[in-house]
């Protein structure tokens, strides 16, 4: 199933149509992450009242070095 290209909105389709016990959002680091700055893990909390788990990518220049064992 495509998506809403908004994540809140397509979140909240998902919700909807689907049942879901819980919602997983990956996002950037929060320093680069346009979705943490506008808010959009709270305003899913709130609005679905689901448990929301929140996972941040690292930073690539570290993964790679943590995978090559620098």
């Amino acid at each position: 199933m495509i998506g809403d290209p908004d994540p809140f909105t397509a979140v909240m389709n998902a919700v909807g149509y689907f049942y879901i016990s819980e919602i997983v959002i990956s996002t950037l680091p929060e320093f680069q992450s346009k979705w943490i700055e506008s808010g959009l893990v709270d305003r899913i909390k709130r609005q679905t009242g689901k448990p929301v788990l929140h996972v941040a990518s690292s930073d690539v220049n570290e993964t790679a070095a943590t995978a090559s064992g620098s």
